[in-house]
């Protein structure tokens, strides 16, 4: 299933200037869901609290879990695809405010405070609720963007198209290959070029750009609720003790971390 942006953008219609600092918007979307490419003339905080997103933007792909959201700053294109039926809570940022958050894209861990700033904001009836009010948790949410940790989630994805067939099979669904060596021999291009353009295009060797691809299709997994036994096998890990050591190494937090996160 696909959807135009448009019909989905709650700021079609709204000058840019009349906009409040912070507006949410509630969108639910069916499992399949994409929504093309496409920019706001503000920034964008894209969450959901069930479901996984997965996030193209200025040449880099995240996938993010109910724990984790992607700061999109104004003009920056990007598609989205739900792999699961969502419910997304996502904050536009008033460009003049935007800059005082980050000018790039990034995923960043939401805490259990800005969810509940994120669903506050989102809930119809926010715009028109007391000044004091909204001001006082629009001001607190900026602050808690701007103080949040991020999290190095996101991978970038080359410009080649060759190399983009190999890259769309490991975001899509990274445990279904099973070596780098398999992996490289996707593409139309001997072994030697492919590992040379992947290097030039994306500063990474493609084995370390597969591994932490794996590292984000886990994290969807623990956000869906799939036990930390179970996806250290399906990524390929001989064992658990692997996993959780290579998880905590590469994005500072242990697997339960987003598995608890998930609950809160």
């Amino acid at each position: 299933m696909s959807s135009d942006a448009t019909q989905f953008d709650p700021l079609a219609g709204r000058a840019t200037e009349e906009l409040p600092r912070l507006l949410g918007a509630s969108l639910d979307y069916p499992a399949g869901t994409t929504i093309d490419w496409h920019a706001h003339d503000v920034g964008q905080l894209i969450y959901a609290v069930t479901g996984t997103v997965s996030v193209r933007a200025i040449g880099r792909a995240a996938l993010l879990p109910p724990t984790m959201a992607l700061w999109v700053p104004a003009a920056a294109r990007h598609s989205l695809e739900f792999r699961g039926a969502a419910r997304m809570r996502t904050l536009y940022v008033r460009t003049d405010v935007s800059a005082r958050l980050a000018g790039e894209c990034h995923v960043l861990n939401v805490t259990p405070l800005l969810r509940e700033l994120v669903l506050a904001i989102a809930e119809e009836g926010f715009e028109t609720s007391t000044p004091e009010w909204n001001d006082h948790v629009t001001n607190l949410t900026l602050t808690t963007l701007q103080m949040a940790s991020r999290t190095p989630l996101s991978l970038p994805v080359p410009a080649d198209s060759r190399l983009r067939v190999m890259v769309n099979r490991a975001l899509h669904d990274a445990a279904e290959v099973d070596s780098v060596a398999q992996w490289v021999e996707s593409a139309s291009a001997s072994r030697k070029t492919v590992e040379r353009l992947f290097k030039a295009e994306t500063g990474m060797a493609p084995s370390v750009w597969l591994r932490q691809a794996k590292l984000m299709h886990a994290v969807a997994l623990l956000g869906d609720g799939v036990p930390v036994n179970a996806v250290a096998h399906q990524i390929g890990y001989a064992t658990p003790s692997a996993f959780t050591y290579r998880f905590r190494s590469a994005l500072g937090m242990l697997p339960s971390d987003v598995s608890s996160g998930r609950r809160n």
